[in-house]
């Protein structure tokens, strides 16, 4: 009777582990009501009759929650961690609203069924697409359709074809708006900046931490004759096109800056030294601060020059403009953003102040769209330091606003003759030449009164020239530029869209 007992046992022991045949090194138990098999390189559990596997594989859970639903004979049936039926359907096939159907894609049983509409549609500039939800009928789901004319931008299989602007996070994206417009004269980027402006529908827009930006969009802008000032920089965001057949002047003149220029990093140069000149895309002369990266993100422009001692005004810088589109810009003409010249060092006597200002940097332009035509000029160079001034009564000169050209913007004369002539010390600093290219802005000449006797008359140093600036063009390919003249060379990137 013993061993009869204990052959039950055993025989018992034996049954059980028959079902987990082939389980060693499974991790599920599932759930006491089948066993593990690896059919894909994956632990899963083969349940019993009665029993059906979990939406994990890893339970056997009763059946009788899928007992009668055929899923349309388009999938399989399983109880899902909520513990509830649901079908997984084959290929083709979507799940109905309540789960248990599989219905051809683009099929349904009730209006909640219709809820992923197809991808829109593109043909010639004529943009389709589905609104949801849509309303079943007939066992079929039927979406209200709308069309967009993407006009010269065309459509890009389910979008218009249009590109992402720089700064778009302050600046925003490109939109249509019936407005067309030609722009000569003048433009004042805070004054003039609103809607229905010459440049189409305008608003100040402020990005953390940097100069606000005059942002205009329309449709189509062709620039004339225009001067552009003001603290802001400007940005036209134009839904086709851009052309500037005549001149766009933002460059910096004298003391005064283009339109979004910078500060200088400093505000007064000290004793008789000359100020720095400002930088962009290269440094400014006499130690400017270090230029801006070449992307021109965010939108800025030239820096102005460094003020000289009692307040000689550096030049200012050129300022920034940003021309982004969705079809084409076109460079005929001319754009300017030069910096201007610093005013010459003081000479009223002021023995320990006498040195002249810095000159502004180069702006910034920015051009982009799927196609760039540059077959006119644009300059961004830099303006030249003043000449150091002495403490006779003479002011030194001032230096020259950059050139639209290839020349060099010259740096103003120093005051001389009036030294020490025993130690042949009587010529006053001359300022630096202004920056022409990727080259940094010239140095001005130091001054020259220490080694001199404190009975003889002193000479101011020169102020720095400053930095070229900075022209940026992305395109969707490469620029048409072979016609165009570029001072300094453009850097080129590819449009986002």
């Amino acid at each position: 009777m013993k061993n009869a007992s204990l052959g039950a046992i055993l025989g018992g022991i034996l049954l059980l582990y028959a079902g987990c045949s082939g389980s060693e090194g499974c991790p599920y138990s599932c759930s006491g009501h089948g066993h593990c098999e690896k059919p894909s390189g994956e632990w899963a559990c083969v349940c019993d009759p009665g029993y059906t596997p979990s939406a994990r594989g890893d339970e056997c859970l009763p059946a009788n929650a899928c007992t009668g639903q055929t899923c349309s004979g388009h999938g399989v049936c399983v109880v899902g961690l909520d513990k509830q039926p649901a079908c997984t359907c084959e290929s083709g096939y979507v799940q109905s609203a309540d789960k248990l159907s599989c219905l051809p894609q683009g099929g349904c049983s009730v209006d909640a069924d219709c809820l992923s509409p197809p991808a829109g549609s593109c043909q010639g500039s004529t943009l389709t697409f589905y609104s949801t939800p849509g309303t079943c009928s007939g066992g079929q789901c039927n979406y209200a359709s709308s069309t967009r004319d993407c006009g010269a931008v065309g459509c890009c299989q389910t979008r218009c074809c249009l590109i992402i602007p720089s700064n778009n996070t302050d600046l925003g994206e490109l939109v249509p708006t019936g407005l067309s417009k030609t722009a000569a004269g003048s433009f004042d980027t805070v004054n003039d900046c609103h809607a229905g402006a010459a440049l189409g529908d305008c608003a100040l827009v402020a990005p953390a931490g940097v100069p606000r930006i005059c942002r205009c969009q329309l449709d189509r802008l062709t620039v004339q004759n225009l001067s552009l000032s003001g603290e802001a920089a400007l940005a036209v965001l134009a839904y086709e096109s851009v052309t500037v057949s005549g001149t766009l002047s933002l460059s910096g003149s004298g003391s005064r800056g283009g339109a979004g220029a910078r500060a200088p990093e400093k505000s007064e140069a000290a004793g008789m030294f000359g100020g720095a000149g400002g930088s962009n895309g290269t440094t400014g002369g006499n130690g400017g601060v270090a230029a801006l990266n070449q992307t021109i993100t965010p939108l800025l422009g030239g820096q102005t020059g460094q003020d000289g001692c009692k307040a000689r005004k550096g030049g200012g810088g050129g300022g920034a403009v940003q021309f982004s589109a969705g079809v084409r810009v076109t460079v005929s003409g001319a754009i300017h953003a030069g910096g201007g010249g610093g005013q010459g060092g003081n000479g009223q006597s002021m023995s320990e102040c006498l040195g002249g200002a810095g000159g502004g940097s180069g702006g910034s332009v920015l051009l982009e769209a799927p196609e760039v035509t540059v077959t006119g000029s644009i300059y961004a160079n830099g303006g030249a330091g003043g000449g150091g001034g002495n403490s006779a009564g003479e002011f030194g000169d001032p230096g020259q606003d950059a050139q639209n050209s290839a020349t060099a913007a010259v740096g103003g004369d120093g005051k001389d003759g009036r030294g020490c002539a025993l130690y042949g010390l009587t010529q006053g600093g001359n300022g630096g030449a202004g920056a022409v290219g990727d080259v940094p802005g010239g140095d001005g000449q130091e001054f020259q009164a220490l080694q001199c006797p404190e009975t003889f008359d002193k000479l101011g140093g020169g102020g720095g020239g400053g930095g070229s600036g900075r022209i940026r063009i992305n395109t969707r390919n490469t620029c048409d530029c072979a016609g165009g003249t570029f001072y300094p060379p453009p850097k080129t990137g590819r449009v986002r869209e």
